[in-house]
């Protein structure tokens, strides 16, 4: 199945094999998928004005204050951004922080294909109905001064 948008997301994982995998799952959608292994290339990535980035899928690792730090920088920059955290820690204050630092969900290792996927998506379309949104406000219609309707 191909979708007709083209969204891009930053997988941003030390393991190559982990970033693999999830690229390997949306290569029948339209969704161009951009890896990272250090924190220097995910800011790369996310500063390049020319992509179009609508979701980041990050591992918080063994250093979990780093991990957060991460996630902090990328909030105060790019806060409209959703961020998964993907990781093999199940501590229930790590959780809590994960939520608590801004991230939209938090996805245990090892994960299932098919719910990694479908949380893909899911966050996708909805990014897309808020632009829908976005460009049905910049349609309306407007009256000039004369009293006619105009598009804007």
């Amino acid at each position: 199945m191909t979708d007709t948008y083209a969204d891009s997301i930053i997988i941003f994982d030390g393991m190559s094999l982990v970033r693999q995998r999830v690229n390997n799952l949306l290569q029948d959608f339209n969704i161009n998928v951009y890896e990272a292994s250090y924190d220097v290339e995910l800011f790369s990535l996310l500063f390049n004005d020319k992509l179009n980035i609508s979701l980041i899928i990050m591992e918080v690792g063994s250093d979990v204050d780093k991990g957060f730090e991460i996630l902090s920088k990328i909030n105060e920059k790019k806060s409209e951004i959703p961020v998964f955290i993907l990781t093999s820690n199940n501590k229930k204050e790590i959780f809590l922080r994960g939520i608590a630092e801004g991230a939209s969900d938090y996805i245990l290792k090892p994960f299932d294909d098919n719910y990694l996927l479908n949380k893909i998506l899911s966050i996708l379309n909805m990014k897309r109905k808020d632009i829908d949104i976005d460009k049905d406000k910049d349609n309306e219609l407007q009256s000039d001064e004369e009293g006619t309707l105009n598009y804007a």
